[in-house]
C-alpha cells in the first residue's frame, strides 16, 4: 500500500486475536475506542487471555485490506459486519442504546414467536451428541 490511510502510524498496535493473525478467523469487528486504542476482533464476546494478542496496524492492515475503509473511524466508534464479505456498519458509542434497543426487540419477538418442542424432544446437547456418534 503506497498511501497509509490512517493518522496513527503504521507501527501503532492494536489488540486482536491469535486466530485473526493465524487467519482463522476472518476481521468482524473493530472499535477506535474513546482513548484512540484500536481493537481488531473477529466478533466474538469472550476470549482467555492467551487468545488476545497486539499487533501492528500495518501487520493487520497487509492481512485485511478492508480496515483501510475504517482508517477515518472517529474515537468512541466501531464497525462490525456479519461476515468477511458484508459491509461495515459503524456506530459511535452514543448510538449503542439504540444497538441494544433493537437487540431486545429482535430477543422479544423471537421469545413470542417460539414454538416449544414437544415433550420428550432432544435437547441441542442431546442432538449434537448424536451427531457426533453418527
Amino acid at each position: 500500500m503506497n498511501h497509509w490511510p490512517f493518522a496513527a502510524g503504521p507501527d501503532t498496535l492494536a489488540s486482536t486475536t491469535v486466530a485473526i493473525l493465524d487467519r482463522k478467523r476472518p476481521v468482524l469487528f473493530v472499535e477506535h475506542d474513546a482513548k484512540g486504542y484500536w481493537h481488531v476482533y473477529d466478533g466474538s464476546t469472550l476470549f482467555n487471555l492467551s487468545d488476545v494478542a497486539l499487533a501492528p496496524l500495518r501487520e493487520l492492515l497487509d492481512q485485511e485490506p478492508a480496515l483501510a475503509e475504517l482508517a477515518d473511524l472517529p474515537k468512541a466508534w466501531r464497525a462490525m459486519r456479519t461476515d468477511k464479505d458484508s459491509p461495515w456498519e459503524r456506530e459511535s458509542s452514543v448510538t449503542l442504546g439504540v444497538t441494544w434497543a433493537k437487540s431486545e426487540k429482535a430477543l422479544a419477538e423471537l421469545q413470542r414467536t417460539m414454538v416449544p418442542l414437544p415433550p420428550g424432544s432432544p435437547d441441542s446437547v442431546e442432538l449434537i451428541r448424536r451427531t457426533r456418534n453418527a
